[in-house]
């Protein structure tokens, strides 16, 4: 399980890494809006989190090394053929 906390936000990726989707856990009270590049800085996915338990497929990407941004915040995933 990858947390990152910085200024009382809190994101949680899992599983990572991951041969599927993947779940976010975003603990602010606000929604915000998320992006997931390719390791070469292809947009590949975007949406929005609410607050709670988020599912992102990883359908259709293959096997590589991907980042996902919330505000300022990153976190890297691994996805495994």
């Amino acid at each position: 399980v990858n947390e990152i906390q910085q200024n009382s936000i809190h994101l949680k990726v899992y599983p990572n890494p991951t041969q599927g989707n993947i779940t976010v856990d975003w603990n602010e009270a606000d929604s915000a809006p998320y992006q997931m590049y390719s390791i070469v800085g292809e947009l590949v996915r975007s949406g929005e989190l609410i607050t709670g338990s988020n599912t992102i497929s990883m359908d259709g990407l293959s096997a590589n090394v991907y980042v996902i941004k919330v505000g300022q915040h990153t976190q890297r995933i691994i996805k495994n053929p």
